[in-house]
């Protein structure tokens, strides 16, 4: 390993939009007015986040890049992210209504695989499929009327979370068509 980074990676899996989905979430983005203390969340960071393992031993990342393999490949279920809505903490999310039973079955297939292999995660009944357009949003008004996007995800990705130069999101393997 780059002897640079540091011993442990901040990772999550999840669903990656594809360019086009990425413009429209963006474009569902600009439907709120954000008061000047919200974070927007960059376009390049829009996703859905299927398990947030945290903080990991840079070295176990290669047996989770394998572990996509054990996931079933995609197009993944129909998501409709048809509701805005403000979450305790000012997080202002685009979610569904309805989510896909096809993609809690994804999630829990994940879940479990990440359990066998040691790692801990949230009880799948947590899981609420969003993405996330802005933090510290506290006191904004959800567009009253959302127009629905409907993403059928390709791939499930490891991605890190870099706190150290360069930081952002950085994409670490993809599965999927």
């Amino acid at each position: 390993m780059n002897g640079d980074l540091p011993p442990t990676a901040r990772l999550f899996f999840a669903l990656w939009p594809d360019a086009q989905m990425r413009r429209a979430l963006v474009e569902r983005q600009r439907d709120w007015q954000w008061p000047s203390r919200a974070r927007p969340t960059p376009a390049e960071k829009l996703h859905v986040t299927l398990h947030f393992l945290g903080d990991v031993a840079r070295e176990r990342i290669p047996a989770l890049q394998a572990l996509r393999g054990e996931l079933p490949a995609g197009p993944y279920a129909a998501l409709r992210l048809d509701t805005a809505a403000l979450w305790r903490g000012g997080i202002a999310v685009l979610e569904s209504a309805a989510p896909p039973a096809g993609l809690a079955t994804l999630q829990a297939r994940l879940g479990a695989l990440l359990r066998r292999d040691g790692f801990q995660t949230e009880p799948a009944a947590r899981f609420r499929p969003h993405v996330t357009l802005a933090r510290a949003a506290a006191g904004v008004s959800p567009p009253a009327a959302v127009t629905p996007l409907v993403w059928v995800a390709h791939e499930v990705v490891l991605v890190e979370s870099r706190r150290h130069p360069p930081a952002g999101y950085q994409v670490l393997s993809a599965s999927g068509a």
